[in-house]
């Protein structure tokens, strides 16, 4: 709901725009006689409009404030829809090489409405396998080209086998336009043991990890995270990452340990889009198999997700 006052003369009435159309339009959403602000079904290109109010006495004067729009895909661990192979939506996983990366096929499965959750139930990935295995999981939600701005935000719970055996996790948030892919991820990295870690970036240009200069020394088992990555593009073709925040919360999630808010700023190179991929957005997680495995001959372990929101503009 929007207010104009007008001063200067008796008449206070004034005409509301949206992108400076009267009333709005489908497109850019619609304004009622009364400022009343109605968003377009879809959120339109760049996610920001301007709404106007002009002076009826003389429509020379006006005033203008910014929307941002954004769509919110909420609580995505929830879903139970599966990606049927190259779908538009829904989950999938793979544990070979070719497509979660490491140098052995690992067993991987996902589990949906577990506890400990924060709401209703918790999603759990669980990977096991030799050394240096993976396991990959991805939601995709279909198309989303008009979007530049990604906020990714999920709580995690670790299970004590992680603090033993994983290699990295790993939190990612993909957009496909062709003939671009656009991966932002993000790894927490134990790559130096439990309790020595750093965060890392991905590379697409170079299909790299690059170490950034903050630590990640390892997530306190049976303790919830509340994890916020915040991304953009560029015309340029730059992915940016631009910060994080990390909570620190007790076994029940509620009761708030410690908190860190960590401007990143770093950009990197975008790279092609691989031959028939099709345009889409969406998360994945990974969990990656350190080479302690190779003593045991077989490592498993687990994390819990919930409340996993992508917010894009």
């Amino acid at each position: 709901q929007f207010i104009a006052g007008v001063t200067g003369t008796t008449n206070s009435a004034v005409t509301w725009l949206v992108n400076g159309v009267p009333g709005g339009s489908a497109s850019s959403g619609t304004i009622s006689s009364a400022g009343l602000y109605t968003a377009s079904a879809t959120a339109p290109a760049g996610g920001t409009v301007t709404v106007t109010a002009e002076s009826v006495a003389d429509p020379t004067k006006s005033a203008s404030a910014s929307v941002t729009l954004a769509t919110v895909y909420s609580n995505m661990d929830d879903d139970t829809t599966l990606d049927p192979g190259g779908g538009t939506y829904g989950w999938g996983w793979c544990g070979f090489p070719a497509c979660a990366g490491g140098e052995s096929t690992a067993t991987q499965k996902m589990t949906w409405g577990l506890q400990p959750s924060l709401q209703g139930g918790s999603t759990q990935f669980m990977v096991s396998g030799s050394a240096w295995a993976d396991g990959l999981w991805w939601h995709k939600v279909g198309p989303s080209d008009n979007v530049s701005n990604f906020q990714f935000d999920f709580w995690l719970n670790v299970s004590q086998e992680a603090t033993s055996y994983a290699q990295a996790l790993e939190f990612d948030m993909f957009q496909f336009v062709s003939p671009t892919e656009y991966m932002f991820g993000t790894q927490c990295n134990y790559a130096q043991g439990y309790g020595s870690g750093t965060w890392d970036v991905w590379n697409q240009s170079t299909g790299q990890w690059t170490h950034t200069s903050f630590a990640c020394p390892g997530f306190v088992p049976g303790d919830w995270y509340h994890i916020t990555w915040a991304f953009n593009r560029t015309p340029d073709q730059y992915e940016h990452y631009n910060s994080v925040t990390i909570q620190h919360y007790d076994s029940a999630g509620t009761t708030q340990l410690d908190t860190s808010n960590t401007p990143v700023n770093m950009a990197l190179r975008s790279g092609p889009l691989p031959t028939g991929w099709t345009d889409n957005l969406g998360v994945n997680f990974q969990l990656d198999i350190n080479g302690l495995a190779g003593s045991t001959g077989t490592a498993t372990f687990t994390t819990l997700v919930d409340k996993v929101t992508l917010t894009v503009w």
